[in-house]
């Protein structure tokens, strides 16, 4: 069985290989249905708070609750330039993680792994901090909220940008495994599948793009497929 999880592994990882670009996008576990692509961004876009995590020298990771947006499918944070976190973005990688939800049946979110880098294109960056007012124009503080000492200090300080492109999202949405029908799930292996991100070359795999009639059980027992997942809800 363990032979025959690695080599699935391996399989998904030579798909991805030579294609530019590429979103592994799989189910956290076999406990799990994920969250299907399109509507993984829309879920997201809409949250208020990421948590993020920087590797640092030391070995623990620094993690920061943040607020974010998603341009082109890649996430943004707004910070400055003299904190922590910009620094570590510089490392080229990160971890972050959302979810929402109270009962078990009602959770859901996702684990995305990605490429950091510090935005130094003036235009990208004026889009992020517009997409950043916008979203957080009710949440933001107000000068007449916070004492003038404080405004001051923090008009003089310097904006700085981080992308995070994702090259591996992990995601679960509880509602879709209380919807399926029949008993367990069988064990299988948890192979990431594919997920072209826009302007990726070839659309996704051809399995992925054939409409494919499955049954609810069915849905609980194929890795990753997060195009089947959501043929179970039609």
């Amino acid at each position: 069985m363990a032979n025959q999880r690695a080599a699935g592994r391996g399989r998904a990882r030579r798909r991805t290989e030579g294609r530019g670009a590429r979103l592994l996008h799989r189910r956290a576990n076999r406990q799990y249905v994920p969250i299907p692509a399109p509507e993984l961004w829309r879920f997201v876009g809409s949250r208020e708070k990421i948590y993020v995590a920087f590797p640092m020298e030391g070995g623990y990771p620094h993690v920061s609750p943040m607020w974010f947006c998603v341009l082109d499918r890649k996430i943004y944070l707004r910070t400055h330039d003299y904190k922590v976190k910009t620094r570590l973005a510089e490392s080229g990688r990160a971890c972050c993680t959302l979810d929402e939800g109270t009962r078990y049946v009602e959770l859901r979110g996702a684990t995305i792994w990605g490429r950091t880098r510090v935005v130094a294109d003036p235009g990208l960056a004026a889009r992020v901090e517009e997409a950043m007012d916008a979203k957080y124009e009710l949440m933001q503080w107000k000068p007449a909220e916070m004492p003038p000492w404080w405004v001051e200090e923090r008009k003089a300080e310097a904006r700085a940008y981080i992308e995070i492109t994702p090259e591996k999202v992990s995601s679960w949405d509880n509602a879709r495994v209380a919807l399926g029908t029949g008993g367990p799930a069988k064990p299988h292996s948890s192979a990431a599948v594919p997920f072209a991100p826009p302007g990726a070359r070839g659309g996704g795999s051809k399995h992925a793009q054939q409409s494919v009639k499955i049954s609810r059980a069915s849905c609980l027992s194929a890795p990753g497929r997060y195009l089947k997942a959501r043929q179970c809800l039609r």
